[in-house]
């Protein structure tokens, strides 16, 4: 939302067809398997299966992407070894960062008062969150949207394969479902509305709805989309607090 609240951005076919039905899934799943109160080893299985699946589908998509259409194939600007490092050094830096940030942020909430799970939902939530919101900024000024949009879908996607996938097989995870329901179902709505913002309505409008999918080429989400995106979020977090 604040992305495009700076720069509306373009987004892509592969994003609106591929990533976010995957995204919007694991949203599902995650409310199933949080109903009895545990996600056990083998739910994290699953998830971390699915997250193989989904990662093997897209190197294979991608790659045939690139014999189909060259030209959007992104050029290297850094040596192979190059980038390679400047990765690895950037991710040291924001794991540093963000767990200074959320370990002196939750210190400060704990002395307030707060909740553990209102610390996680906000605090902690945040400071994880500012390296996706500082590179979809970085990515959306360089006119690179598919980086904003796709970081922001990724990421979605790993918390929930990957994140809660491995932790869930190492120890299972334990909790009051009905502590979360409430998170879950916002989880859940503002997951559909990023559809229903970056969708091609004229596409359906003129070839209908299963027609109208296959013939989607991008979408484009709009100041007013983050707007709207933000008061929401503003609102949730009224409410928590």
């Amino acid at each position: 939302a604040l992305t495009v609240i700076i720069l509306p951005m373009t987004v892509a076919k592969s994003t609106i067809k591929n990533s976010w039905p995957v995204m919007f899934i694991s949203t599902i799943l995650l409310y199933l398997t949080m109903l009895n109160n545990v996600i056990g080893r083998t739910e994290g299985l699953i998830l971390f299966g699915l997250l193989l699946l989904f990662i093997f589908y897209s190197i294979k998509r991608s790659k045939y992407d690139a014999l189909t259409n060259p030209v959007a194939v992104v050029q290297a600007r850094y040596p192979l070894a190059l980038a390679i490092g400047v990765v690895l050094l950037a991710s040291g830096g924001l794991a540093l960062g963000s767990r200074l940030l959320v370990t002196g942020a939750s210190s400060l909430a704990s002395h307030a008062g707060t909740s553990e799970r209102v610390i996680s939902l906000t605090v902690v939530a945040f400071g994880t969150s500012i390296p996706e919101l500082t590179a979809s900024i970085i990515a959306a000024v360089k006119k690179e949207s598919d980086i904003s949009v796709g970081n922001i879908i990724g990421s979605n996607i790993f918390n929930v394969y990957a994140v809660i996938g491995i932790t869930s097989m190492i120890h299972p995870i334990q909790f009051n479902f009905a502590d979360f329901k409430i998170d879950l179902i916002t989880m859940l709505v503002i997951s559909f509305l990023l559809f229903a913002f970056m969708a091609p309505y004229k596409t359906f409008f003129s070839n209908g709805l299963i027609s109208g999918w296959k013939k989607i080429e991008s979408g484009q989400i709009g100041r007013a989309a983050g707007i709207i995106l933000v008061l929401i979020y503003a609102a949730y977090i009224s409410s928590l607090l």
